[in-house]
C-alpha cells in the first residue's frame, strides 16, 4: 500500500514539474521573460548558439516574447573583475598612481552598457546583426558620434571658454565664427541652457550615426533590429563619457563609476535604443534619407532630448538620485512598450506569411 502511494506521489510531482515547464513555455509571464531565465541553468552550448546563431528564417520565427539571459552572464563576469580590481587597488593603499586605476575604470564604465547591448542582442528575434557588426556599432558608431559632438560643441563654443588652439589664420579664414561671433554668448543668464544644448548635441551626434548604420537594412525595418543598433551606438558612448568623468578626479572614482555604471542603463543606451526603435516603428516602407525631415521623426527625436535633459537637470538640482530612479522607470516602461511592439511586429510577418524582401 505504501509502495503504491509512493508511486502515486511521485507521479504527480512529476506532473507538476512538467505543468510548470509548460506554464514557462506558453509565455503566459509577459515581460518577466526578459528576467524569469536569467536565474535557469544554462549549458555552455547554448552560450555557443547565442553568439554564432545565423538569420532567421520565418518558420524560426515566433510572435512571443524573447528569453534573454546571457546578459546577466556578462553583467557576472564584469562585476567579479571589478570587485578583484577594487580589492587589489584597496590593498594598495587607493593609491592615486596606482596601474589598475585605468582597468579598473574600462571595466566599471564597461559593465552595464555592453551587458545591456547583449540583451538588446539577444532580443532581435530576427538574428539579422551578427555580434562582429555589432561590436563596430559599439566602437565605431560611438567614436564617430563623439567626433561629431566634439565639433558641434566647439562651433557652438559652449561655456564660452574652449581647451581647443585654432591657428591665427584659421581665425582670420573663418572671421566672426572664431572671434567676435558667439552663437551662445548668452548662456550664462540661465543654467538649463547648456544643459539643453548638451542634449540637442549629443542626441543629434548619436542619432545621425545610428540613422546611417540603419540605412543598412533599409528595407527591413524591423523595430527590434533598430533598438539593438542604438543601443550599440548609445552604449558605446556611455562608456567613453563614463570612463572620462571617472578619471577627471582619483578621490570620486568610485562613486563615479557606481552612480554612471549602475543608471547607464537608462541612459544612453536606452535613448539610443529609443531612437533606433522608434524610427523603425513609425517608418512606412523602406527607410529613406528624406525620413529625417519627417515630422513623426522630428517628434521622437525631441522626446529622446527630453529625457536627456531631464536626466542632467534632475541630476544637477538634487542630491540624492531618487528623481533620477523615477525618471529611469518612466524610460523603461516606454523601452517595454517598444520591446512589445516588436513582438506584435513578429507577429504580424507570421500571420502575413512573408518578411520584407
Amino acid at each position: 500500500m505504501k509502495t503504491v502511494m509512493r508511486k502515486d506521489n511521485d507521479r504527480d510531482n512529476r506532473e507538476n514539474n512538467v505543468e510548470k515547464e509548460n506554464w514557462l513555455d506558453r509565455h503566459e509571464l509577459g515581460f518577466l521573460n526578459l528576467i524569469v531565465y536569467v536565474f535557469r541553468r544554462h549549458s555552455r552550448k547554448e552560450i555557443e548558439d547565442i553568439s554564432t546563431q545565423q538569420r532567421a528564417t520565418l518558420a524560426e520565427l515566433n510572435g512571443l516574447w524573447p528569453r534573454p539571459w546571457l546578459y546577466s552572464r556578462a553583467l557576472f563576469i564584469f562585476a567579479v573583475s571589478f570587485a578583484m580590481l577594487y580589492s587589489c587597488w584597496v590593498a594598495e593603499g587607493k593609491w592615486e598612481y596606482s596601474t589598475l586605476l585605468p582597468g579598473m575604470t574600462v571595466i566599471g564604465a564597461l559593465a552595464f552598457p555592453l551587458s545591456m547591448v547583449i540583451f538588446f542582442y539577444e532580443c532581435n528575434k530576427f538574428r539579422s546583426i551578427p555580434i562582429l557588426s555589432v561590436l563596430r556599432y559599439f566602437l565605431i558608431g560611438s567614436c564617430i558620434s563623439i567626433v561629431v559632438t566634439f565639433i558641434f560643441t566647439f562651433l557652438l563654443n559652449i561655456g564660452l571658454d574652449t581647451r581647443v588652439s585654432v591657428p591665427d589664420r584659421v581665425q582670420n579664414s573663418l572671421g566672426l565664427l572664431f572671434t567676435s561671433f558667439r552663437p551662445l554668448y548668452w548662456i550664462d543668464s540661465s543654467p538649463y541652457i547648456p544643459m539643453a544644448i548638451a542634449a540637442l548635441v549629443e542626441e543629434f551626434s548619436k542619432t545621425l550615426i545610428i540613422y546611417i548604420f540603419m540605412m543598412r537594412y533599409r528595407r527591413q525595418c524591423y523595430i527590434l533590429q533598430g533598438m539593438l543598433i542604438g543601443a550599440a551606438v548609445g552604449a558605446g558612448f556611455a562608456v567613453f563619457e563614463s570612463a572620462g568623468y571617472a578619471m577627471m578626479g582619483n578621490d570620486d572614482i568610485m562613486s563615479s563609476i557606481l552612480t554612471r555604471g549602475l543608471m547607464s542603463p537608462a541612459c544612453h543606451t536606452a535613448w539610443g535604443a529609443l531612437m533606433g526603435g522608434g524610427t523603425m516603428l513609425i517608418v512606412k516602407g523602406v527607410l529613406r534619407y528624406k525620413f529625417l525631415f519627417n515630422p513623426k521623426f522630428s517628434l521622437l527625436y525631441l522626446l529622446v532630448c527630453l529625457l536627456h535633459f531631464a536626466w542632467n537637470y534632475l541630476l544637477t538640482t538634487y542630491k540624492t538620485l531618487n528623481h533620477n530612479l523615477q525618471l529611469s522607470v518612466f524610460t523603461w516602461f516606454l523601452l517595454l512598450m517598444l520591446l512589445w511592439a516588436g513582438v506584435l511586429q513578429v507577429r504580424k510577418f507570421k500571420e502575413q506569411n512573408q518578411l520584407p524582401e
